[in-house]
């Protein structure tokens, strides 16, 4: 991988018109936020995600996901926007950049005031929305994810 210098990023992106920017986790370290693929991320200790197929496959599976979600949950909600969400959020207040896409559920960019999210965004917000109507039944751990 050849690297290049901010001097060259920076020529670059100015020199395109209106660029999309693409985050991942990467962005939200900075923040607390642990990722996955780096060095010390969670796949070099070890963590495997639970795979649609298994965590429909049985309740002690979904138990299973949503514990270790609710034992995360405190970090992702103390979490601040850091100088990346906040850049970004600026250049797109400014019309800098056209859009921007990101996989993260963090909230960071929201939490940095971005005007719009991507799609991508847009349907891991959605899985909130399941998430909130799988609640507000009896026993949502026994339902099942057919469709």
């Amino acid at each position: 991988m050849q690297l290049v210098s901010y001097a060259e990023v920076r020529s670059l992106f100015l020199q395109a018109h209106r660029p999309l920017i693409l985050t991942g986790a990467g962005i939200s370290t900075d923040s607390g936020i642990p990722d996955y693929r780096s060095p010390s991320g969670a796949y070099s200790r070890g963590h495997r995600p639970m795979t649609h197929d298994e965590f429909c496959s049985s309740p002690a599976h979904r138990q299973r996901y949503w514990f270790r979600s609710m034992l995360g949950y405190p970090s992702f909600a103390r979490a601040s926007a850091n100088a990346g969400h906040v850049a970004i959020a600026n250049m797109q207040r400014t019309g800098l950049i056209s859009d921007l896409v990101t996989q993260n559920v963090d909230g960071l960019h929201q939490k940095a005031r971005v005007l719009a999210l991507s799609h991508l965004q847009a349907v891991a917000l959605s899985a909130d929305a399941v998430c909130n109507l799988l609640s507000s039944r009896s026993s949502p751990l026994d339902e099942t994810c057919a469709p």
